[in-house]
Formats: C-alpha cells, sequence, structure tokens
C-alpha cells in the first residue's frame, strides 16, 4: 500500500524537487494570447467509419482567465464556445 507525506512531514529540499519552477509572479504574467486571437490546439474526433483521429484545429480565443497560477482559455470554433465552454491551459495551445 503506497502513503502520501503530510507538507509537515516532507523537508524543504525534498519540495524543491520539482521538475518546474514555479513563477512566484504568476498573476503579474500577461496572457500568452488575447481575446480574439486564432490559436490551435490538438483534439481527437471521431470520423465516419468508427475510431478517431487527432489533429490540430484552429480555434479563436473567447476569454481568458488567470485563476491560480497558468492562463487559460475559452475557445471558439465557428462562432461557438468549445466543448460548452471549457477552459484549457495555455500549455495546451499555440500560435495560430
Amino acid at each position: 500500500m503506497t502513503t502520501m507525506s503530510s507538507q509537515d512531514t516532507v523537508t524543504e529540499g525534498e519540495r524543491k524537487k520539482a521538475n518546474v519552477a514555479r513563477d512566484e509572479n504568476a498573476e503579474e504574467r500577461e496572457p500568452g494570447f488575447k481575446d480574439g486571437e486564432k490559436v490551435k490546439m490538438k483534439v481527437t474526433e471521431p470520423v465516419v467509419k468508427g475510431g478517431t483521429r487527432t489533429f490540430f484545429k484552429t480555434f479563436t480565443v473567447a476569454a481568458s482567465q488567470c485563476p491560480v497560477s497558468s492562463w487559460k482559455y475559452q475557445l471558439y470554433y465557428d462562432g461557438v464556445l468549445h466543448a460548452q465552454g471549457a477552459w484549457f491551459p495555455e500549455d495546451d495551445l499555440r500560435a495560430a
């Protein structure tokens, strides 16, 4: 059985072993994409004969927010919010 340590039992040195350094001023960072800007994101969609296909699809940024430490975006495709208005992390998007 695997057990997890509480924050109190993990040493400061162990806490700093993350692969990605946290941005101390994430809230001050500008968004990577602006509302109305075209972006690409990898999507997987079903195909007519069964199965799926994965490809990059072009979207338009509808809105952005930075709730904790990274920017997230809502995306339009053909004038409709993609995935019922879900928020997608900036790392999933590329400039179109």
